[in-house]
């Protein structure tokens, strides 16, 4: 299946854990390193239902080959956000598995001091960006 540029962006469980979050990251680094994760891993600050939480972006191609399989640090997420590659396309919060939750519009880029009127937003730290669905 091709994935063009599309993107999913997740969060790992227990993220107030230091240990557990500390694993979850070193496992994902171990997964970049040994080159299973081939498009690499960007980390981003985000809002979920009002609650901040770190999260990650991902390719879609690299998550659907290998992250989707359900590791430990990411088997009690509630959803995921997966980005078209179209930006004109609107994005959609699935299960880990895959099953459609819903839909949220475009993602649109905003300005860090209007993210207060969202309760739903995402800091890409590589680039200094705020977007919205």
């Amino acid at each position: 299946m091709n994935y063009p540029m599309e993107r999913v962006i997740f969060s790992v469980d227990n993220v107030t854990d230091i240990y557990s979050y500390s694993k979850a990251i070193h496992f994902l680094d171990v997964l970049r390193a040994t080159q299973q994760i081939k498009d690499g891993v960007t980390m981003c600050i985000g809002s979920y239902k009002g609650d901040l939480e770190p999260s990650f972006m991902v390719s879609a191609r690299d998550w659907e080959v290998i992250l989707k399989r359900g590791y430990d640090f990411i088997k009690d997420q509630e959803s995921v956000m997966r980005i078209p590659g179209d930006q004109r396309q609107p994005c959609v919060l699935t299960s880990v598995s895959g099953t459609f939750i819903a839909s949220l519009g475009p993602m649109k880029e905003i300005t860090g001091s209007s993210v207060g009127y969202y309760d739903a937003w995402t800091y890409v730290i590589a680039s200094g960006l705020y977007f919205h669905c």
